[in-house]
């Protein structure tokens, strides 16, 4: 499964209600619940794998990229801390309500073959559209992996005689199965000495060739199997309860993530012989692309890894070309390949919002202006005007503004902060009170945020801060934004395009803070260790998990802030560096 091609992220920052009977108590140190794993490699993992039958291949990987389907409670199963001790993922999430799911589910095999993993986390199988189902099986028989959670919603008649139940290692019964253990049922093996357990469980029949990791008293709990080239997983208790005192919950045993994440990379796909794709592969394609309108942004994610000078002809014939998609593509790669010129091309091509058909950035014509002004050629008649033409030429404008913006972050020059600042000054970032949320996005936003983002790649610690607090509040504006267009009676146009940018500025936003200059990264670790608010874990992924960082090991300093974290998956991050 690739993941290399697409970084969007839709995370609406509203979840399912809390439990009242199985929420953990607050503990002022965070790492309290995460265990010292220092290195993720196969050669330290417990064992849990092997004891279920999910041996890791030499060319096992982890899961880089994530479906997670939440249901009621399920964030007590701290998937973010699992996803945290394998460096950090890519997680996209969908909510399970009353009658179906909201988010981005997947509708064609092409979406499902983006993840590594899909989570069911407690939910009604029959909630997901029966066309998903039969394309969540095909992914699976393809080589696709998927982790079934279970709790008040999940497995029973929900799943038996579904597409779920087809590639479930478990046979599900034919009605509700839920089975109270008021005295709790202890989880077996466990090797740390604590005696964990489970006070609801499913009951489920595992399918032959299929291998029990856990039990509960003699139950099978945690069960794990193949269908056809895939990995399918059942966790067969549930986050619902009542501990006696003295008891310990499985939700709150500190290995409990551990068997989590070492499930998880037991389920990963194994990795491609070849290996990624050759830098001379990824420049063909760039080159290749000129000619092109599809999907132009996956290349820049496939080759941001590896783009280095060689890369800056590629670009040069991207900007060339002339076609929009394709000269943004090419901008941005131009300051990430730090070509010879570069800062002045891209400071240019900003100002005056162009390029020419030679790849040369420069101010516009009196005919350009005039075109621009009333969306016509000026050799034409005024019966002639077309407004359509000059709304098409304010919006390349914009996008080549936009894309040298985040070129000049990718340059990296501190030099040229002073000039970012100004761009900031003329379009400041609104600021709400606490508790309220913008309803909008605008293009003035979109270009104060890019030009922040820029500056804090080129080393500006005076935004690191604000960047976290602009990423957090572009997270409620779009939930804000969604969550009106849902329910309004006449869906609104000019909405759903805002939600479209938003939700693309938000991935181009993350994605430019992988990789950032190691002195903004203290400041950093302060403003993320002191948030409560967990939808900032996935940013915490990635300004600092491995995976993201081209395996960057994170400085003393900045571990030490993180282990503080009050967020335990961040706190996790310093563990697993």
């Amino acid at each position: 499964m690739s993941t290399c091609l697409e970084s969007i992220f839709d995370r609406v920052p509203i979840g399912g209600p809390r439990s009242v009977v199985a929420e953990p108590a607050e503990r002022t140190d965070a790492t309290e619940r995460v265990p010292p794993i220092r290195n993720h490699s196969r050669r330290c993992l417990s064992g849990f794998l092997l004891l279920f039958g999910l041996a890791v291949s030499a060319q096992a990987e982890m899961p880089r990229r994530v479906l997670t389907v939440r249901g009621l409670w399920s964030d007590l199963y701290q998937c973010d801390t699992a996803f945290a001790m394998l460096g950090g993922v890519r997680s996209v999430n969908v909510w399970h309500w009353p009658g179906g799911v909201s988010g981005t589910f997947p509708v064609t095999a092409e979406e499902f073959a983006r993840y590594d993993l899909v989570i069911l986390a407690n939910i009604n199988g029959r909630s997901l559209p029966p066309d998903g189902r039969v394309l969540l099986k095909r992914y699976v028989e393809s080589g696709g992996a998927v982790l079934m959670l279970g709790g008040y919603y999940a497995f029973g008649a929900e799943y038996h005689g579904t597409e779920l139940a087809e590639i479930a290692p478990v046979d599900f019964l034919d009605q509700r199965d839920l089975v109270a253990c008021p005295t709790g049922a202890r989880i077996e093996p466990v090797k740390d000495g604590t005696q964990p357990r489970v006070f609801w469980r499913h009951t489920v029949t595992p399918k032959p060739g299929a291998h029990v990791g856990l039990t509960a008293d003699g139950q099978p709990l945690l069960i794990s199997g193949t269908f056809g080239k895939g990995r399918v997983a059942v966790f067969a208790g549930s986050v619902m309860g009542d501990p006696a005192t003295g008891q310990l919950p499985f939700w709150e045993w500190n290995q409990w993530p551990v068997v989590l994440a070492e499930t998880m990379m037991g389920l990963a796909p194994t990795a491609a012989a070849s290996g990624p794709p050759a830098k001379k592969t990824i420049i063909a394609h760039l080159q290749a692309a000129v000619t092109s309108t599809n999907a132009v942004d996956q290349f820049f994610e496939a080759a941001r890894p590896i783009v280095d000078q060689d890369f800056a002809l590629g670009a040069k014939a991207l900007i060339e070309s002339g076609h929009s998609p394709q000269v943004t593509l090419g901008l941005r790669l131009l300051g990430l390949s730090h070509a010879p010129g570069a800062k002045e091309f891209l400071r240019t091509a900003f100002a005056n919002g162009r390029v020419d058909s030679a790849g040369r950035s420069r101010p516009p014509s009196v005919d350009e202006v005039l075109d621009d002004a009333v969306g016509h050629p000026s050799t034409l008649g005024d019966s002639d005007l077309n407004p359509g033409a000059a709304k098409v030429n304010i919006e390349q404008t914009k996008a080549v503004q936009l894309a040298a913006l985040e070129g000049l972050g990718w340059l990296g020059d501190p030099t040229i902060i002073p000039s970012l600042h100004e761009v900031m000054r003329k379009c400041p970032l609104r600021t709400v009170p606490p508790g309220d949320f913008c309803d909008s996005f605008t293009d003035s936003d979109e270009q104060g945020e890019t030009a922040m983002v820029a500056a804090l790649r080129c080393g500006d610690i005076a935004v690191a801060a604000p960047v976290v607090d602009l990423w957090m509040q572009n997270l409620y504006t779009l939930a804000t934004m969604k969550i009106s267009d849902a329910g309004a009676k006449t869906k609104r146009a000019d909405q759903a395009i805002q939600i479209s940018r938003l939700t693309a500025a938000q991935a181009r936003l993350t994605a430019g803070l992988e990789n950032l200059p190691a002195p903004v990264l203290p400041a950093l670790a302060q403003r993320v260790a002191m948030e409560k608010d967990r939808w900032i874990v996935p940013l915490a992924f990635a300004m600092f998990g491995r995976p993201f960082n081209n395996g960057r090991v994170l400085s003393t300093e900045v571990t030490a802030i993180l282990r503080q974290a009050k967020l335990p998956a961040v706190a996790a991050l310093a563990n697993a560096q």
